[in-house]
């Protein structure tokens, strides 16, 4: 089975806008693909939910808690910074 890391990004198109996002969103539920992810994309969603489109503390605790559900959660001890800034 393939593994995935979607990005905060991805998880919000696929929340809010559905599309090809959220096809692959479909496919982690119905667990034909893998998803890895990390309490820090999980932060930055919620707070992307919240800034961004105005969700309710409640919607965005059962939206996070259930994009964990499906994911395979990391806990990674080194962050690396490829971005270069200008």
């Amino acid at each position: 089975m393939k593994t995935v890391v979607l990005d905060t990004n991805v998880f919000l198109s696929a929340i809010i806008f559905g599309g090809n996002p959220r096809h692959i969103l479909d496919l982690i539920i119905e667990k034909k693909l893998i998803n890895i992810s990390s309490p820090e994309i999980l932060l930055e969603t919620s707070r992307k939910l919240k800034e961004k489109f105005n969700w309710s503390k409640e919607q965005i605790e059962i939206t996070i808690k259930n994009i964990a559900l499906y994911s395979r959660i990391v806990y990674p001890k080194n962050k690396i910074n490829i971005v270069k800034k200008r």
